[in-house]
């Protein structure tokens, strides 16, 4: 999924002399440079935060086991997801300042780590514990969606139980995004909107790959393998597209909580979609097989900017990154947070 010559990516990171802050889907070939500890969002004691946005990586991230409170420490599972969310070097038009992670805070959201291995939040209201199991970055590539997107619903829950006010946001990109939607559709239900209020995927596969054996053959040259039931699963969405659409179109009728965004420009998706669109892997499509972005009132378009070709695997990076720090993403995201 993660587009022809990204094997080489990090030796041309570091040949460019680029810092990447470990990219969701394509983490596999970087050398991850974590640059400090970011400043967690003191709120007041009471009935807890406002917001909380749970922030999700796919293939090749990872996190660390970590320990601490939420309201006013930091970690090194929550450092290694906000880099995560906040790429740099990006070309103009995707440099949004400031970055998602940035404005989600200032507007008041605490943001958590999901991990594939499960979060616990324990303790009091104004005296909370987070605990995050850690997770290797093979864990995006070898688990099945479905199987991953009720420890969701379990951290979404955990956090109303000890939050009840609560509203929580849930953001994946590229595989933590297909996370997403499976966790929308199986595990959540339209009696949550008032303790969720939106959930989405960004430049995710949520209708799989139309070529299993290219994609498998292109991780294997990174070594960076996905499991052949995983593969399974991408061909059988891509396959199957238009009826599970539907049926995400039905629901999200419903609760108008789900939002999938995808990028034209992606090159990632250049290598296991159409090339001429670049687009139907991730987002919702018609009974023709292109983009119904007419079917949901939450469609965006990141409109990211024509990039370098899949010749130079910085232009893969940068055109599957820069949903993540696209200003109208973020504006779409951040609206989702009470009193906005």
């Amino acid at each position: 999924m993660n587009g022809a010559g990204i094997g080489r990516v990090s030796a041309a990171v570091r040949r460019a002399g680029w810092r990447w802050r470990g990219t969701a889907a394509i983490a596999a070939g970087l050398a991850v440079v974590l640059t400090g500890c970011s400043t967690a969002t003191k709120v007041s004691v009471g009935p807890g935060p406002s917001s909380v946005a749970i922030l999700i990586g796919g293939f090749g991230s990872s996190l660390p086991a970590s320990t601490y409170n939420p309201l006013t420490q930091t970690s090194a599972a929550l450092t290694t997801t906000e880099s995560t969310f906040d790429p740099t070097n990006e070309p103009p038009g995707c440099d949004a300042q400031p970055n998602m992670v940035t404005t989600l805070r200032s507007a008041g959201a605490v943001i958590l780590p999901f991990s594939y291995n499960g979060v616990h939040l324990t303790g009091t209201a104004a005296h909370p514990t987070l605990t995050v199991a850690a997770y290797p970055s093979s864990m995006p590539s070898t688990s099945l969606p479905q199987s991953v997107a009720p420890a969701i619903a379990s951290e979404v829950d955990q956090v109303h139980r000890l939050w009840p006010a609560t509203r929580v946001i849930v953001v994946g990109h590229s595989e933590g995004g297909y996370v997403a939607e499976q966790y929308f559709l199986n595990n959540f239900n339209s009696s949550q909107q008032a303790e969720v209020a939106g959930i989405f995927s960004l430049d995710s596969p949520i209708n799989g790959i139309k070529n299993e054996a290219e994609v498998a053959s292109l991780l294997a040259s990174i070594h960076f393998p996905a499991s052949s039931a995983l593969l399974d699963q991408f061909q059988s969405s891509w396959n199957n597209a238009a009826a599970n659409d539907a049926a995400i179109v039905a629901k999200e009728g419903k609760t108008s909580v789900y939002v999938p965004v995808g990028t034209p420009n992606d090159n990632v998706y250049l290598i296991a979609d159409n090339p001429a669109a670049g687009l139907i892997s991730q987002v919702l499509v018609g009974s023709d097989g292109q983009p119904k972005t007419s079917a949901s009132p939450n469609f965006i378009d990141p409109a990211a900017p024509p990039l370098a070709g899949l010749s130079d695997p910085l232009g893969v990076l940068v055109s599957h990154q820069c949903v993540m720090d696209s200003a109208a993403v973020i504006r779409a995201v951040a609206a989702r947070l009470p009193g906005k």
